[in-house]
C-alpha cells in the first residue's frame, strides 16, 4: 500500500531499452485512452445526446477501468486517490432523491479530463520516447500552451461552482444540511488537488516565481 500511495507520480525520462520504453509509453497511451473516453462521453452531454446522470454513469465506469490501468503501470499516486475518492463521493451522493437536480456539477467537474488528455499527450512528446525529436516542437509547444490554458480554465471555476452552489442550498432551501457539508468537503479536496498538482506540473525553469498561485 505504501508503495502505491507514493507522493507523486514518477515519470521516466531515461530508458535503458526499447522495451522499457514502449512499455512507459504504452501507460500514457492507455491514460490517454481513459481520458479521451471521458471527453467523448462529455462532448455527448455538451450536444444533448445524453443527460448528466447516464454521464455520470460513463464516468463511473470510465473510473474503474482507470484506477485498474494507473496501478498496473505504477501512475498511481496519493493525489489520484484524492481525486478519485472526490468522484466517488459525489457519485454516491448524487443517487440521494436530494441531490439528483445536482448531479450536473459532479459532471462539470469530469471536464478536467481534457487537460489530463493533453498533458498525456504531451508526455508522449518527450525526445526521451523517441517519437520527436526536439524538446521544443510545434507540436510539443502546442499541446503545453492548450493545456495550461484548459488547465487555468478547469481550475478557475469548478471549485467556486461546488461551493457557490452549496451556499446556496446552506443559505435557504436545505439549511446547513449534509448535502452542502458534502459539496464543501469535495470542493476543498478539489481546491487542494488544484492547487498540488500545478505546483507539480509547473515549469522549473525559468524560476516561476509564483505566478500559478496568482493564476
Amino acid at each position: 500500500v505504501a508503495g502505491i500511495l507514493k507522493k507523486g507520480e514518477v515519470h521516466k525520462e531515461r530508458f535503458e531499452d526499447d522495451s522499457e520504453r514502449w512499455r512507459e509509453a504504452k501507460g500514457y497511451l492507455v491514460v490517454l485512452l481513459c481520458n479521451l473516453l471521458s471527453c467523448c462521453s462529455l462532448a455527448a452531454y455538451v450536444v444533448g445526446r445524453i443527460d448528466a446522470a447516464a454521464e455520470l454513469r460513463w464516468e463511473a465506469a470510465f473510473l474503474v477501468f482507470k484506477c485498474a490501468v494507473e496501478v498496473r503501470t505504477g501512475k498511481f499516486s496519493f493525489q489520484l486517490l484524492l481525486h478519485h475518492s472526490a468522484m466517488v463521493l459525489g457519485f454516491f451522493a448524487n443517487q440521494h432523491a436530494s441531490m439528483r437536480c445536482w448531479v450536473f456539477i459532479t459532471v462539470h467537474q469530469q471536464f478536467v479530463h481534457v487537460p489530463f488528455a493533453l498533458r498525456a499527450a504531451w508526455r508522449l512528446t518527450l525526445p526521451a520516447m523517441g517519437y520527436i525529436e526536439s524538446e521544443t516542437s510545434w507540436l510539443r509547444r502546442g499541446l503545453a500552451n492548450v493545456f495550461w490554458i484548459t488547465w487555468m480554465f478547469s481550475c478557475g471555476y469548478r471549485t467556486p461552482l461546488i461551493l457557490g452552489y452549496s451556499a446556496f442550498c446552506a443559505a435557504a432551501p436545505l439549511l446547513w444540511t449534509w448535502q452542502p457539508a458534502v459539496g464543501v468537503t469535495c470542493a476543498l479536496v478539489l481546491a487542494h488537488l488544484d492547487l498540488s498538482w500545478t505546483r507539480a506540473m509547473w515549469p522549473k525553469q525559468p524560476d516561476p516565481n509564483a505566478y500559478h498561485e496568482a493564476w
